[in-house]
């Protein structure tokens, strides 16, 4: 049974070679359409010359030969037109038609070779049979080349997309606790004051720090430390419930969540969220000196017009370190 991540790869990969082959046909009809003319009228010249030094029989069937060619030009130099037609609908739409419309071709250029094999005098049979032999095996050889080819560099580059997104996604994303990390957060925080600077929505940061985790790391150890940071990114993810809210770790026990269109009041919502969130694992901390169980402190800040990302770090940090020194496991909103 294939896992769901593996599922999803399969069909970006379906989807990848999908769009690839679609840029190739659209390359190789353009020399598939060139060949065709010019082979139309290297046969319909070839008619004329034969027909003035009377190696052609005329009246053998129900067709006019020369009309035929001249018909089969006339519908080569429309396909560009059916062709643009067709790229403008979906798979299931332009692949069948594609393939109608090339049996339909195929059919005609039969029809074709079965006339001059029956009004040529000069052999017209054994030079189409040949013609037609001699083409098959190299179209077939070729396809069969060129197919494998194709595949392989396809599936090549979705492997290199596939790669570069992992890395994309690993550089903005913190290894322990799969949270966004601070270079990601500075990013869509900038996004944010620019959006709010033109459309004036509020913007509200919080920024966290987990009560004595120094404390906590030498009584219980490293390893639960690291669980414990993990436990408090589940808290704030829990309690940031909004699509547009992002949860990062700010860096080694900081945490910072950032509330885009929301004010003070959202801001100070979200903050008791995540405190009784927290609460209610009750992770137990005997170095804490405010409650036997895991806290945080939390400093609130609502972006102001025209204040940049720095000013607004420094403003929530000031909040913070307030939460901090009038007795942790609470919040303070900065001035």
């Amino acid at each position: 049974m294939l896992s769901a991540e593996q599922r999803r790869l399969s069909s970006h990969l379906d989807q990848h070679l999908n769009e690839a082959r679609w840029r190739a046909l659209k390359a190789g009809l353009r020399w598939y359409w060139v060949i065709n003319l010019i082979a139309i009228l290297f046969l319909l010249t070839r008619f004329y010359i034969f027909r003035d030094a009377h190696l052609l029989l005329v009246n053998v069937l129900p067709w006019s030969y020369e009309w035929q060619l001249i018909t089969m030009a006339c519908v080569c130099l429309l396909l560009p037109m059916g062709w643009l037609w067709l790229s403008r609908q979906p798979h299931a739409v332009w692949q069948p038609s594609l393939w109608v419309c090339g049996l339909c071709w195929g059919m005609a250029w039969a029809s074709v070779g079965y006339t001059i094999s029956i009004v040529d005098l000069k052999g017209g049979f054994n030079l189409i049979f040949n013609m037609v032999s001699l083409l098959l095996i190299v179209l077939e050889t070729g396809r069969r080349m060129l197919n494998n080819w194709f595949e392989l560099a396809v599936s090549r580059e979705h492997e290199n997309l596939v790669l570069a997104r992992k890395l994309d996604a690993m550089a903005s994303r913190d290894p322990l606790t799969g949270l966004a990390n601070r270079r990601h957060f500075d990013q869509i925080c900038k996004s944010a004051i620019a959006q709010g600077t033109t459309l004036e929505t509020p913007l509200t940061v919080i920024l966290l720090d987990v009560d004595f985790f120094k404390r906590y790391n030498d009584h219980y150890g490293h390893q639960a430390g690291d669980e414990c940071l993990i436990l408090v990114a589940e808290c704030l993810e829990e309690s940031a419930r909004e699509s547009g809210d992002l949860v990062a770790r700010y860096g080694g026990e900081e945490f910072v969540v950032l509330l885009q269109d929301t004010d003070l009041a959202g801001g100070e919502r979200v903050a008791e969220r995540i405190r009784h969130t927290l609460a209610a694992r009750a992770l137990p901390h005997e170095g804490s000196e405010v409650a036997p169980h895991l806290t945080l402190s939390q400093g609130i800040a609502q972006w102001r017009q025209g204040e940049s990302l720095v000013m607004l770090l420094e403003r929530v940090d000031g909040a913070l370190y307030q939460a901090k020194g009038e007795g942790r496991n609470c919040y303070r909103l900065a001035a």
